[in-house]
């Protein structure tokens, strides 16, 4: 996948970014309880939502 780099970086978006690529690899290990499993889908989710929205307020998801 191709990204533009954009001309600075929000410290929001890189966080963000950052904690879901954190969420993906436990729920790629897997080893917990549903519960838990649940919960960081969730919050992956959340996460997910947010950053779409960061990237389209920055204009950094547009395609052509």
């Amino acid at each position: 996948m191709a990204s533009t780099l954009p001309l600075f970086e929000h410290p929001e978006l890189v966080a963000i970014q950052r904690e879901r690529e954190q969420l993906r690899r436990q729920l790629g290990r897997g080893g917990c309880d549903a519960h838990s499993r649940i919960r960081r889908e969730h919050k992956l989710a959340l996460l997910t939502a947010r950053q779409i929205q960061i990237e389209a307020r920055l204009k950094l998801g547009a395609r052509p």
